[in-house]
Protein backbone atom coordinates (compact mmCIF):
# COMPACT_ATOMS: atom_id res chain seq x y z
CA UNK A 1 0.00 0.00 0.00
CA UNK A 2 1.32 3.43 -0.93
CA UNK A 3 2.01 6.08 1.66
CA UNK A 4 -0.70 8.30 0.15
CA UNK A 5 -3.32 5.71 0.98
CA UNK A 6 -2.24 5.15 4.58
CA UNK A 7 -3.70 8.40 5.97
CA UNK A 8 -7.00 7.70 4.19
CA UNK A 9 -7.10 4.21 5.60
CA UNK A 10 -6.47 5.56 9.09
CA UNK A 11 -9.08 8.27 8.60
CA UNK A 12 -11.88 5.97 7.37
CA UNK A 13 -12.70 4.17 10.68
CA UNK A 14 -13.38 7.40 12.64
CA UNK A 15 -15.77 8.57 9.92
CA UNK A 16 -17.60 5.25 9.84
CA UNK A 17 -17.91 5.15 13.61
CA UNK A 18 -19.19 8.72 13.71
CA UNK A 19 -21.76 7.89 11.02
CA UNK A 20 -23.04 4.89 12.95
CA UNK A 21 -23.00 6.75 16.27
CA UNK A 22 -24.94 9.67 14.78
CA UNK A 23 -27.50 7.29 13.29
CA UNK A 24 -28.07 5.69 16.68
CA UNK A 25 -28.27 9.02 18.53
CA UNK A 26 -30.98 10.51 16.34
CA UNK A 27 -32.74 7.18 16.20
CA UNK A 28 -33.00 7.36 19.98
CA UNK A 29 -34.32 10.92 19.81
CA UNK A 30 -37.19 9.90 17.55
CA UNK A 31 -37.93 6.79 19.63
CA UNK A 32 -37.85 8.77 22.88
CA UNK A 33 -40.07 11.48 21.40
CA UNK A 34 -42.66 8.90 20.41
CA UNK A 35 -42.44 7.20 23.81
CA UNK A 36 -42.73 10.49 25.69
CA UNK A 37 -45.81 11.50 23.71
CA UNK A 38 -47.58 8.46 25.13
CA UNK A 39 -47.24 9.63 28.73
CA UNK A 40 -47.09 13.38 28.20
CA UNK A 41 -50.31 13.15 26.25
CA UNK A 42 -49.27 15.38 23.37
CA UNK A 43 -46.67 15.00 20.62
CA UNK A 44 -45.81 18.70 20.61
CA UNK A 45 -44.98 18.61 24.33
CA UNK A 46 -42.89 15.49 23.78
CA UNK A 47 -40.92 17.18 21.00
CA UNK A 48 -40.07 20.17 23.18
CA UNK A 49 -39.20 18.08 26.24
CA UNK A 50 -37.01 15.61 24.37
CA UNK A 51 -35.20 18.31 22.38
CA UNK A 52 -34.39 20.17 25.59
CA UNK A 53 -33.32 16.97 27.37
CA UNK A 54 -31.28 15.74 24.42
CA UNK A 55 -29.24 18.86 23.77
CA UNK A 56 -28.98 19.67 27.48
CA UNK A 57 -27.47 16.25 28.05
CA UNK A 58 -25.06 16.63 25.12
CA UNK A 59 -23.86 19.92 26.57
CA UNK A 60 -23.46 18.44 30.04
CA UNK A 61 -21.45 15.50 28.72
CA UNK A 62 -19.10 17.66 26.70
CA UNK A 63 -18.63 20.11 29.56
CA UNK A 64 -18.02 17.54 32.29
CA UNK A 65 -15.94 15.04 30.35
CA UNK A 66 -14.28 17.06 27.59
CA UNK A 67 -11.26 18.20 29.62
CA UNK A 68 -10.62 14.71 31.00
CA UNK A 69 -10.80 13.20 27.54
CA UNK A 70 -8.45 15.83 26.13
CA UNK A 71 -5.89 15.07 28.83
CA UNK A 72 -6.24 11.29 28.56
CA UNK A 73 -3.48 9.11 27.11
CA UNK A 74 -6.07 6.47 26.11
CA UNK A 75 -9.02 8.37 24.57
CA UNK A 76 -10.17 5.23 22.76
CA UNK A 77 -11.22 3.82 26.13
CA UNK A 78 -13.28 6.94 26.80
CA UNK A 79 -14.97 6.61 23.43
CA UNK A 80 -15.76 2.93 23.88
CA UNK A 81 -17.01 3.51 27.41
CA UNK A 82 -19.32 6.31 26.28
CA UNK A 83 -20.81 4.20 23.51
CA UNK A 84 -21.38 1.32 25.92
CA UNK A 85 -22.97 3.65 28.51
CA UNK A 86 -25.39 4.89 25.85
CA UNK A 87 -26.27 1.31 24.95
CA UNK A 88 -26.66 0.19 28.56
CA UNK A 89 -28.82 3.12 29.64
CA UNK A 90 -30.99 2.81 26.52
CA UNK A 91 -31.53 -0.82 27.44
CA UNK A 92 -32.47 0.24 30.98
CA UNK A 93 -34.96 2.73 29.54
CA UNK A 94 -36.87 -0.07 27.83
CA UNK A 95 -37.93 -1.28 31.27
CA UNK A 96 -37.64 1.87 33.39
CA UNK A 97 -39.53 4.35 31.20
CA UNK A 98 -43.09 3.03 31.85
CA UNK A 99 -42.93 3.14 35.68
CA UNK A 100 -41.02 6.43 35.53
CA UNK A 101 -43.71 7.95 33.34
CA UNK A 102 -46.34 6.87 35.84
CA UNK A 103 -44.43 8.63 38.62
CA UNK A 104 -44.17 11.80 36.51
CA UNK A 105 -47.91 11.83 35.84
CA UNK A 106 -48.66 11.41 39.54
CA UNK A 107 -46.21 14.20 40.38
CA UNK A 108 -47.79 16.55 37.85
CA UNK A 109 -51.24 15.90 39.28
CA UNK A 110 -54.72 16.11 37.81
CA UNK A 111 -55.07 19.90 37.53
CA UNK A 112 -51.55 21.36 37.71
CA UNK A 113 -50.57 24.93 37.02
CA UNK A 114 -48.85 25.58 33.72
CA UNK A 115 -45.54 26.38 35.40
CA UNK A 116 -45.56 23.24 37.54
CA UNK A 117 -46.51 20.99 34.63
CA UNK A 118 -43.77 22.25 32.34
CA UNK A 119 -41.16 22.32 35.13
CA UNK A 120 -41.82 18.68 36.03
CA UNK A 121 -42.02 17.67 32.37
CA UNK A 122 -38.70 19.21 31.35
CA UNK A 123 -36.79 18.33 34.52
CA UNK A 124 -37.96 14.71 34.60
CA UNK A 125 -37.31 14.14 30.90
CA UNK A 126 -33.81 15.61 31.22
CA UNK A 127 -33.01 13.39 34.19
CA UNK A 128 -34.47 10.30 32.54
CA UNK A 129 -32.25 10.55 29.47
CA UNK A 130 -29.21 12.25 31.06
CA UNK A 131 -26.85 9.25 31.41
CA UNK A 132 -27.25 8.40 27.73
CA UNK A 133 -27.25 11.94 26.35
CA UNK A 134 -24.24 12.99 28.45
CA UNK A 135 -22.29 10.01 27.13
CA UNK A 136 -23.33 10.95 23.59
CA UNK A 137 -21.98 14.45 24.16
CA UNK A 138 -18.56 13.03 25.02
CA UNK A 139 -18.18 10.76 21.97
CA UNK A 140 -17.21 13.55 19.56
CA UNK A 141 -14.37 15.00 21.70
CA UNK A 142 -13.18 11.45 22.38
CA UNK A 143 -13.05 10.62 18.68
CA UNK A 144 -11.32 13.91 17.96
CA UNK A 145 -8.59 12.91 20.43
CA UNK A 146 -8.32 9.45 18.91
CA UNK A 147 -7.54 10.97 15.52
CA UNK A 148 -4.70 13.10 16.94
CA UNK A 149 -1.94 10.71 15.70
CA UNK A 150 -3.20 11.19 12.14
CA UNK A 151 -1.73 14.68 12.18
CA UNK A 152 -3.20 17.87 10.74
CA UNK A 153 -4.96 15.98 7.96
CA UNK A 154 -6.66 13.60 10.31
CA UNK A 155 -7.43 15.65 13.37
CA UNK A 156 -10.37 17.82 12.36
CA UNK A 157 -13.46 18.19 14.48
CA UNK A 158 -15.26 19.79 11.53
CA UNK A 159 -14.88 16.66 9.42
CA UNK A 160 -15.87 14.40 12.31
CA UNK A 161 -18.88 16.59 13.05
CA UNK A 162 -19.92 16.41 9.40
CA UNK A 163 -19.78 12.61 9.43
CA UNK A 164 -21.61 12.38 12.74
CA UNK A 165 -24.32 14.76 11.57
CA UNK A 166 -24.73 12.99 8.24
CA UNK A 167 -25.33 9.77 10.13
CA UNK A 168 -27.86 11.64 12.25
CA UNK A 169 -29.79 12.69 9.14
CA UNK A 170 -30.07 9.09 8.03
CA UNK A 171 -31.00 8.02 11.56
CA UNK A 172 -33.82 10.57 11.84
CA UNK A 173 -35.41 9.62 8.53
CA UNK A 174 -34.93 5.89 8.99
CA UNK A 175 -36.34 5.86 12.51
CA UNK A 176 -39.37 8.03 11.79
CA UNK A 177 -40.42 6.67 8.41
CA UNK A 178 -39.11 3.11 8.35
CA UNK A 179 -38.13 1.58 11.67
CA UNK A 180 -40.94 2.80 13.95
CA UNK A 181 -43.81 2.11 11.53
CA UNK A 182 -42.29 -1.21 10.49
CA UNK A 183 -40.96 -2.84 13.66
CA UNK A 184 -42.11 -0.65 16.56
CA UNK A 185 -40.41 1.26 19.37
CA UNK A 186 -38.66 -1.56 21.21
CA UNK A 187 -37.04 -3.16 18.19
CA UNK A 188 -36.04 0.23 16.78
CA UNK A 189 -34.33 1.04 20.07
CA UNK A 190 -32.67 -2.40 20.01
CA UNK A 191 -31.12 -1.62 16.62
CA UNK A 192 -29.69 1.63 17.99
CA UNK A 193 -28.36 -0.22 21.04
CA UNK A 194 -26.65 -2.75 18.80
CA UNK A 195 -25.01 0.06 16.83
CA UNK A 196 -23.63 1.62 20.02
CA UNK A 197 -22.20 -1.70 21.18
CA UNK A 198 -20.70 -2.27 17.74
CA UNK A 199 -19.10 1.20 17.71
CA UNK A 200 -17.59 0.72 21.16
CA UNK A 201 -16.23 -2.73 20.39
CA UNK A 202 -14.95 -1.73 16.96
CA UNK A 203 -13.07 1.26 18.38
CA UNK A 204 -11.17 -0.99 20.80
CA UNK A 205 -10.29 -3.41 18.00
CA UNK A 206 -9.48 -1.01 15.17
CA UNK A 207 -7.47 1.68 16.91
CA UNK A 208 -3.99 1.03 18.28
CA UNK A 209 -3.80 -0.16 21.85
CA UNK A 210 -0.58 1.76 22.43
CA UNK A 211 -0.92 5.03 24.37
CA UNK A 212 -2.22 7.86 22.23
CA UNK A 213 -0.32 11.08 21.82
CA UNK A 214 -1.16 13.43 24.67
CA UNK A 215 -2.72 16.77 23.99
CA UNK A 216 -0.40 19.73 23.34
CA UNK A 217 -0.01 21.96 26.37
CA UNK A 218 -0.87 25.12 24.44
CA UNK A 219 -1.74 28.12 26.62
CA UNK A 220 -5.40 29.08 26.37
CA UNK A 221 -6.38 32.62 25.46
CA UNK A 222 -9.23 32.94 27.98
CA UNK A 223 -10.87 36.11 26.56
CA UNK A 224 -10.86 34.61 23.09
CA UNK A 225 -12.17 31.30 24.44
CA UNK A 226 -15.01 33.09 26.22
CA UNK A 227 -15.97 34.93 23.02
CA UNK A 228 -15.97 31.64 21.14
CA UNK A 229 -18.18 29.98 23.74
CA UNK A 230 -20.63 32.89 23.65
CA UNK A 231 -20.74 32.78 19.86
CA UNK A 232 -21.38 29.05 19.84
CA UNK A 233 -24.11 29.45 22.45
CA UNK A 234 -25.81 32.09 20.32
CA UNK A 235 -25.67 29.94 17.19
CA UNK A 236 -27.01 26.94 19.10
CA UNK A 237 -29.84 29.01 20.54
CA UNK A 238 -30.77 30.34 17.12
CA UNK A 239 -30.51 26.98 15.37
CA UNK A 240 -32.63 24.97 17.77
CA UNK A 241 -34.91 27.97 18.39
CA UNK A 242 -35.73 28.21 14.70
CA UNK A 243 -36.31 24.49 14.54
CA UNK A 244 -38.70 24.40 17.49
CA UNK A 245 -40.50 27.51 16.27
CA UNK A 246 -41.14 26.00 12.86
CA UNK A 247 -42.31 22.75 14.45
CA UNK A 248 -44.76 24.69 16.62
CA UNK A 249 -46.08 26.62 13.62
CA UNK A 250 -46.49 23.58 11.41
CA UNK A 251 -48.14 21.60 14.21
CA UNK A 252 -51.12 23.92 13.77
CA UNK A 253 -51.73 22.57 10.28
CA UNK A 254 -50.31 19.04 10.41
CA UNK A 255 -51.52 16.03 12.38
CA UNK A 256 -48.34 14.00 12.82
CA UNK A 257 -46.04 16.28 14.81
CA UNK A 258 -43.34 13.63 15.22
CA UNK A 259 -43.10 13.19 11.45
CA UNK A 260 -43.01 16.96 10.94
CA UNK A 261 -40.31 17.19 13.60
CA UNK A 262 -38.32 14.40 11.94
CA UNK A 263 -38.38 16.12 8.54
CA UNK A 264 -37.35 19.48 9.96
CA UNK A 265 -34.66 17.91 12.11
CA UNK A 266 -33.29 16.06 9.08
CA UNK A 267 -33.17 19.32 7.10
CA UNK A 268 -31.47 21.12 9.98
CA UNK A 269 -28.90 18.36 10.42
CA UNK A 270 -28.26 18.07 6.68
CA UNK A 271 -27.47 21.77 6.56
CA UNK A 272 -25.19 21.44 9.59
CA UNK A 273 -23.35 18.52 7.98
CA UNK A 274 -22.95 20.41 4.71
CA UNK A 275 -21.66 23.46 6.57
CA UNK A 276 -19.10 21.45 8.54
CA UNK A 277 -17.94 19.62 5.41
CA UNK A 278 -17.71 22.89 3.49
CA UNK A 279 -15.67 24.48 6.26
CA UNK A 280 -13.27 21.53 6.26
CA UNK A 281 -12.95 21.64 2.49
CA UNK A 282 -12.63 25.36 1.80
CA UNK A 283 -12.40 27.43 4.99
CA UNK A 284 -10.27 25.48 7.47
CA UNK A 285 -7.16 27.41 6.43
CA UNK A 286 -8.70 30.86 6.85
CA UNK A 287 -6.17 33.49 7.91
CA UNK A 288 -8.60 35.17 10.33
CA UNK A 289 -10.84 32.53 11.91
CA UNK A 290 -12.39 35.04 14.30
CA UNK A 291 -13.56 37.33 11.48
CA UNK A 292 -14.83 34.32 9.57
CA UNK A 293 -16.83 33.19 12.61
CA UNK A 294 -18.33 36.66 13.00
CA UNK A 295 -19.41 36.70 9.35
CA UNK A 296 -20.95 33.23 9.63
CA UNK A 297 -22.86 34.25 12.76
CA UNK A 298 -24.13 37.40 11.07
CA UNK A 299 -25.23 35.36 8.05
CA UNK A 300 -27.16 32.92 10.26
CA UNK A 301 -29.00 35.78 11.98
CA UNK A 302 -29.77 37.44 8.67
Amino acid sequence: MSRDREPLRGWAPPHLLMLASGFAAMGYEIVWTQQSSLWLGHESAAVLAVVAAFFGGLAAGGLLLGARIEASARPVRWYAACELVVALWSLVLMFAAPPFSGWVLRTIGVQPSVGWQWAVTFASTWLLFLPATAAMGATLPAMERITAPLGDRGRSIAALYASNTLGSVVGVLAAAFWLLPGIGLQRSAAICIALNVLCGAAALVVFPRAPQRTADATPIDLPRARRAVIGLAVTGFLGIGYEVLVVRVLSQVTEDTVYTFALLLAIYLAGSAAGAAGYQRWLAGARDPRALGDRLLAASIA
